[in-house]
């Protein structure tokens, strides 16, 4: 290599520092910004081999709706990965409720004290009961068993109320497995489970600390096309479908098992010695009809089920087994000339969960003998 050759090769690579320089002077520059004047949804969740994820201990941040102006609510975590007070495993002389669900329970897009939880536990009297938010969003009922027993158990609650997210619950059923048996069905447990890959891993680090990740990741949401590469990148989560699609194999399949769980959890937890009552949780399309005809020709759905059919089977199911249930469903109905959901984020509103807190309490008070 000749002297002329050595010097385009260094001039070649200096060039390239400097624009690798640039760049990150540029990104770092931008993740600053967004620190101080517009900060994003950081992602409150970590992995863990028994429960797909929890909450990031002390986690403290916000979340906001992705439309302007929709909400903006404070997301604190306690010292035991719970959106609640501190409590100690340790008992007191209060009744204690552990309540179990999804994004509907922990209070996605209201604050703490506004979900239905804190606001049951207010209703009831916070000297005579402490009821325990153990909700985390994208759940189902596999992970509420699972939770309990490697986790929840610890508070030895008086009381379990889970709470069945009807537009979602049906499809998170991965943890778990049943066999047929002589005597019925047996459980398998299919954990402890590993982490992702290197990218699943990178891509949920930078949730967790990047501004301007969680500020890309929301503007590439608004278009079709990097919304599908990011998807089969596996740098996305694929997006949220009604639960009232088309019948198929795998449809019916996930809801038999949805009702194995149910069955089996109620079973387990009445074997701890525990009351135990199933909370039907709506979705919005089943309380407004033009949400429902929107979603079916978004979703270009030409023979829609049945989207009461969850909700049918789960009743027959606790009037077969004498299990405490509640449907929420109706009374939202009736109550639906009020907003009780938010418009595009599609979860409750500060309405939603009071009418839902009342309801629960109404219930409760004939089947304990909460004070």
């Amino acid at each position: 290599m000749n002297k002329s050759q050595k010097t385009k090769k260094n001039s070649l690579l200096a060039n390239v520092l400097l624009l690798f320089m640039v760049l990150f002077l540029m990104i770092a520059a931008m993740e600053l910004f967004l620190r101080l004047f517009f900060p994003q949804n950081l992602t409150a969740s970590e992995f863990d081999p028994y429960l797909r994820w929890k909450h990031i201990p002390n986690f403290n941040g916000k979340f906001c709706s992705f439309v302007k102006g929709e909400f903006c609510t404070d997301y604190k975590i306690n010292s035991k990965s719970l959106r609640d007070f501190e409590y100690n495993y340790s008992r007191n002389k209060k009744y204690r409720i552990l309540v179990l669900g999804d994004s509907f329970t922990v209070g996605h897009g209201v604050e703490m004290e506004e979900s239905y939880p804190k606001l049951l536990e207010k209703m009831i009297g916070r000297g005579n009961v402490e009821i325990i938010n153990a909700g985390h969003k994208g759940t189902g009922p596999d992970n509420y068993y699972l939770g309990y027993k490697h986790e929840f158990y610890k508070y030895d609650p008086d009381m379990v109320i889970v709470g069945l997210s009807l537009s979602n619950d049906i499809d998170y059923q991965s943890l778990v497995e049943f066999n047929q048996t002589k005597n019925g069905y047996s459980l398998y447990e299919k954990t402890p489970i590993k982490d992702g890959n290197s990218i699943i891993r990178f891509r949920r680090w930078l949730g967790q600390h990047s501004h301007l990740y969680n500020f890309l990741i929301v503007s590439f949401m608004k278009n079709a096309f990097i919304n599908n590469f990011l998807i089969k990148a596996h740098l996305f989560a694929v997006p949220w479908r009604p639960p009232f699609g088309e019948e198929s194999y795998e449809y019916n399949l996930q809801l038999n098992k949805t009702l194995l769980l149910v069955n089996y959890l109620n079973d387990y937890l009445l074997g701890q010695n525990k009351k135990i009552m199933f909370v039907l949780i709506p979705y919005d399309s089943q309380v407004y009809p033009p949400v429902y005809k929107e979603d079916v020709m978004r979703y270009n759905i030409t023979r829609p089920l049945d989207m009461y059919l969850p909700n049918k089977k789960i009743k027959e199911l606790c009037r077969e087994k004498n299990m405490a249930c509640l449907d929420l469903t109706g009374d939202f109905i009736k109550n639906s000339n009020l907003p009780l959901f938010f418009k595009y984020d599609r979860h409750w509103n500060r309405k939603g969960h009071e009418i839902a807190s009342k309801l629960i309490y109404e219930k409760l008070i004939n089947i304990t003998s909460v004070p």
